[in-house]
């Protein structure tokens, strides 16, 4: 028997209706979605679940994203799945659908 792991993606956000429309979206289309609403309870979640897509939010209370994302780099575990996932996304900041 062959268990198929759906594709996990983590919504790291401080506004409930952007983390509400997200989950929706995403879960009907069939993946597994974990939440948190900061940075902090996104690397422990990350640490934890190995996501395959963090969708990160830049500017939140507390670490900001972009410091979430350095601190994710800097742990081992979760770098070895960004790099490991690297070379099939790209890496940049979206600011309302555009890449930046």
């Amino acid at each position: 028997m062959t268990i198929i792991k759906k594709d996990s993606i983590l919504i790291v956000d401080d506004a409930l209706i952007n983390i509400q429309f997200l989950f929706d979206l995403l879960t009907q289309s069939g993946f597994e979605v974990a939440v948190a609403q900061n940075g902090e309870r996104a690397l422990e979640v990350a640490e934890e679940a190995l996501p395959d897509l963090i969708l990160l939010d830049i500017m939140m209370p507390g670490i900001d994203g972009f410091e979430t994302l350095t601190r994710l780099k800097s742990n081992s575990k979760s770098k070895s799945q960004i790099d490991s996932r690297r070379k099939n996304v790209f890496s940049g900041t979206v600011s309302c659908g555009y890449r930046t």
